[in-house]
């Protein structure tokens, strides 16, 4: 049953301090899986490229403020819509075959560490240049 949570934008709570963008998500699962740059955006239903494509769901709703529809419309193409309920099934999916796999487990937990690393580095480095340049008004 879809709930009004499920369509609003990640809550900030239980967020990651960054925010980053599908594209980024797309790029670093991409190269993870060893997939194409767009690879993951193509209507197929093959194994190694839809598990990919659902760990896209999955860190999209942990790590962007989008909305399941946001998520659905920014994956699709023309030719392949992916709706809502598109992007709810894969989050469910990853988080069920997360807590049953130990492997898969270990990637997404690999891959999450990356975004934190990329965000606490980039936190860092904000702050550096603040304070090298001074805060602009």
């Amino acid at each position: 049953m879809i709930t009004i949570h499920d369509l609003a934008p990640a809550s900030p709570a239980n967020a990651p301090t960054r925010r980053f963008s599908l594209k980024e998500i797309c790029a670093l699962v991409e190269r993870r899986f060893g997939l194409q740059p767009g690879e993951i955006h193509t209507r197929s239903r093959a194994q190694r490229i839809a598990r990919p494509r659902q760990v896209v769901f999955y860190l999209a709703r942990r790590f962007t403020p989008l909305s399941l529809p946001d998520i659905g419309r920014r994956m699709s193409r023309d030719d392949y819509p992916f709706d809502h309920t598109t992007v709810l099934y894969g989050v469910a999916k990853i988080e069920e075959r997360r807590a049953a796999n130990p492997k898969l487990d270990a990637e997404l937990r690999a891959i999450e560490r990356i975004l934190r690393n990329a965000s606490s580095e980039r936190v860092v480095l904000r702050a550096k240049l603040s304070d090298l340049v001074g805060d602009e008004p």
